[in-house]
């Protein structure tokens, strides 16, 4: 029984033209921008192998993958990021690449499970990894070109950066196993404080456990940094926190200081990121829109020794938000061939179509069979049409 011919699949949905024509736009767009810094643009397989995201500190679950086999049985998945076989790539058709390495994409991901969360399984990302560089320098380059990347959106944003080794270190001091510890982690990620206090309420509260309360809540400008170094003194992290405010006062020095936000309770994928971490939101939109930071290990699950940092832009949620603010209809085409029927022939249509493609460059021409001209002059009224040229009965 055909239950499902008419509908897509949960969490996807067909896009239209206007949609279509906004997300090819940014898409190439961006592409523009990152080659303007020198990052040039490769492709991977939709399909993958389901061990090139099986890796130590990946941080996606392998109930989040679509799975499938080939035609030997093989486990492969549709690509659930972007990031693991650009790695892949760099191990292999890249190895004796010069570093460091700029390299861009514009691809899909797909992802099991967001649907129930209202989220879409496939969405579309444009992104950049610096491979091969490390330091303040590369960081640097790396956000600045994503804040530059999310003004060209022209939406009100709040950039906010963070750093892994903070949540790594307190966490380290807890005597928990790994699973409390993630669970934390997504406690803190949602900032939801009571769940929080309730969880860490029956250990000792030792420094690392009261800074891990005050986490969610250390947020805001460069005074963060001095709470945050006085809840974390005597440990580890303090180094952490002193690399951000050089960043923080770096990028205040580039202009780019009112834009930034310091959020210690961004731990997303931390077991991934390694050092600076960073993501964006826009207004009206929920989830974060664009997502990046240092991974330095993930090289070595590749043969390869590798410092790295990058960053994803949900295009998808970008070119959902542009819609929003779209208001006006868009018009079909410049000029439209209005062939009344039985008095013109196809082939007279498709020639006068192509002179004036060739005569007008850059404008939309169409044809269009019409009854009468009173119907081709609603036709064009309706398709916001402004030039129309007639064929046959009703020159």
């Amino acid at each position: 029984m055909r239950k499902f011919y008419k509908i897509t699949p949960e969490g996807t949905r067909d896009l239209l033209f206007e949609e279509c024509e906004e997300l090819l736009r940014e898409k190439r767009e961006l592409r523009e921008h990152f080659a303007s810094y020198g990052y040039k643009q490769v492709n991977t397989p939709n399909l993958e192998y389901y061990d090139v995201f099986n890796v130590n500190s990946a941080g996606i679950a392998q109930e989040k993958m679509f799975k499938l086999t080939d035609g030997n049985g093989r486990i492969m998945v549709l690509r659930p990021d972007n990031t693991f076989p650009i790695a892949r790539l760099v191990s292999t058709s890249l190895q004796h690449q010069q570093r460091p390495i700029r390299i861009a994409y514009n691809q899909s991901v797909h992802s099991v499970g967001n649907s129930l969360r209202g989220k879409s399984c496939q969405f579309e990302q444009s992104g950049i990894e610096l491979i091969g560089a490390d330091g303040k320098a590369a960081d640097l380059e790396v956000i600045t070109i994503a804040i530059e990347t999310m003004k060209r959106f022209g939406a009100n944003f709040r950039f906010e950066i963070g750093h892994a080794q903070v949540f790594k270190t307190l966490i380290a001091e807890l005597p928990i196993d790994a699973d409390t510890g993630e669970e934390i982690r997504r406690i803190i990620e949602q900032k939801n404080y009571p769940e929080l206090s309730q969880m860490l309420e029956g250990m000792e509260q030792t420094k690392a456990v009261v800074a891990l309360k005050k986490l969610p809540r250390l947020f805001g400008g460069v005074e963060i940094l001095d709470r945050a170094a006085k809840l974390c003194e005597g440990l580890s992290c303090v180094s952490c926190l002193e690399y951000l405010r050089e960043i923080y006062n770096d990028l205040s020095a580039l202009g780019y200081g009112d834009s930034v936000i310091i959020d210690l309770g961004l731990v997303n994928r931390t077991e991934y990121y390694t050092g600076v971490i960073f993501g964006c939101y826009v207004n009206t939109v929920g989830d974060s829109v664009l997502s990046g930071g240092r991974y330095d290990n993930l090289l070595e699950q590749f043969g390869t020794h590798d410092p790295a940092i990058g960053f994803a832009v949900n295009l998808s949620a970008m070119t959902s938000f542009a819609m929003k603010n779209i208001t006006e209809k868009q018009k079909a085409a410049d000029i439209l061939v209005a062939c009344i029927s039985g008095k013109t022939s196809e082939v007279e249509a498709v020639k006068k179509v192509r002179e004036l493609i060739a005569a007008n460059p850059g404008k939309v021409v169409i044809s269009g069979w019409f009854d009468s001209k009173n119907e081709a002059e609603k036709y064009a009224e309706e398709n916001i049409i402004n030039e129309t040229v007639y064929y046959g009965e009703g020159k």
